[in-house]
């Protein structure tokens, strides 16, 4: 009985799963299309070729759909900014601006989206908040006092990365992710370790 209730399980996720995948890419397709503002809910259902009772047992609206496909990306990337120590921004060691490199790379739609402000206001809004809270959670971790406040840093940061990705989304991300993050750590850990005081 168990192990039927078990498989039933498994086959809803994965159901569920898949659903939430053909939501998210049918909203990108759209957003790319049409630009954000304009699409509603039925939209993405038609294109996705998924019940509208389906998409309501996923989401409230439009919004959470989007925010919720960046929200579970900033979670995988976040995890590795908590592994950041005071020893690897000494040492150079440049992965989690690598984590998020390698994920622009894997799915640039999204962050063409973001970025280029197809996405809406609200997007853009929620990765710069993103982007410094990260930068502030990474100072955190590694117990400093920053010479400079620590927003200041974490915006300073953040704003950098956000011209970065943006400039390499455009020129086609012929740079590897890994060579990227090599070149966006040279240019900003000079002005990390001077606000770190750490020079």
């Amino acid at each position: 009985m168990n192990r039927k209730a078990n498989m039933s399980s498994s086959k809803q996720d994965r159901r569920s799963k898949r659903s939430k995948q053909l939501l998210f890419d049918a909203l990108m397709e759209l957003i790319l299309e049409k630009g954000y503002e304009t699409i509603t809910v039925t939209d993405i259902t038609e294109r996705a070729d998924v019940a509208r009772g389906t998409f309501y047992l996923h989401y409230k609206d439009k919004d959470e759909l989007l925010l919720s496909s960046f929200d579970k990306v900033a979670d995988g990337i976040l995890e590795n900014v908590k592994r950041f120590s005071k020893q690897d921004l000494l040492a150079g060691v440049p992965h989690p601006a690598l984590s998020l490199f390698e994920y622009v790379y894997q799915d640039p739609t999204l962050f063409r989206v973001i970025l280029n402000g197809q996405g809406g206001a609200l997007m853009l809004q929620r990765f710069r908040i993103y982007a410094s809270e990260t930068a502030q959670q990474s100072l955190k971790n590694m117990n400093i006092l920053p010479a400079v406040p620590p927003h200041i840093v974490a915006d300073f940061v953040a704003g950098a990365m956000l011209s970065v990705l943006g400039s390499w989304l455009e020129s086609g991300m012929k740079t590897p992710p890994q060579e990227m993050a090599r070149l966006f750590y040279r240019l900003i850990r000079p002005s990390i370790l001077s606000a770190l005081a750490l020079e």
